[in-house]
């Protein structure tokens, strides 16, 4: 059997992170927790699979976090899921300039996640 997939979640809200954790460990994935970009961009030099991505953050907000990753060298192609709020047409189109893979609103719906991480990382192990 494979390694559990490890999922970078970005996001300064305790509460938002620790549901975060509990939904991924309920999928069986584990939970790397981080609550601002630049220990984000840091992880990224571990194993990780993917990134769920809090937009709205002080100091470096996560559209800057996406750019920085998708113009690094090591971990440009992990797939970023961006988790937010923000819903307007104008977000959307910032966060996909940006270079994230897709977008879900908060409160997150447990499925939706399933499904939307199940498909990038099943396009990123086809990719490689």
């Amino acid at each position: 059997m494979g390694r559990t997939k490890r999922i970078l979640v970005v996001d300064d809200d305790r509460s938002n992170l620790d549901l975060v954790r509990h939904m991924l460990e309920s999928l069986g994935y584990e939970a790397e927790l981080v609550d601002n970009g630049i220990d984000a961009l840091e992880k990224l030099k571990a194993d990780i699979e993917m990134v769920l991505l809090d937009a709205m953050m002080p100091g470096m907000n996560g559209f800057t976090v996406a750019e920085r990753i998708r113009h690094g060298s090591e971990s440009c192609n992990v797939p970023i899921i961006m988790v937010t709020v923000l819903s307007s047409t104008e977000d959307r189109r910032r966060a996909f300039e940006a270079g994230v893979d897709d977008f879900i609103g908060k409160p997150i719906d447990r499925k939706d996640l399933k499904t939307r991480m199940e498909s990038l990382l099943k396009l990123k192990e086809l990719q490689a």
